[in-house]
């Protein structure tokens, strides 16, 4: 099979029949929410960590590090998600991105 990769920066490839177990590509979800409500669903019932406003109840200092080099994050739509609910909890007083 001679596979090319979707990458400019990746030569193709070529695996012999033999040693091919399969051709799997991703799933197509049908995502129905907006990235704004996904977000902020994320940030409220993250998995497998508590809510952000219980991990930020009582600090004081908080830096929030959105990106994720795999992938163009847009970050910028977190950081505004971040701000708009802002007024809705106790979050800390000096936020950093």
């Amino acid at each position: 099979m001679h596979y090319a990769f979707p990458y400019p920066d990746f030569p193709p490839i070529d695996i012999p029949e033999e040693n091919l177990m399969g051709a799997f590509p991703p799933s197509i979800l049908e995502i129905e929410k907006t990235e704004e409500e996904i977000i902020k669903e994320a940030m409220f019932h993250p998995v497998g960590s508590a809510p952000l406003d219980r991990m930020l109840t009582g600090k004081e200092n908080v830096l929030m590090v959105v990106d994720d080099d795999t992938r163009s994050t847009p970050a910028h739509e977190f950081s505004g998600v971040f701000v708009e609910v802002h007024s809705s909890i106790r979050f800390p007083q000096t936020i950093t991105f």
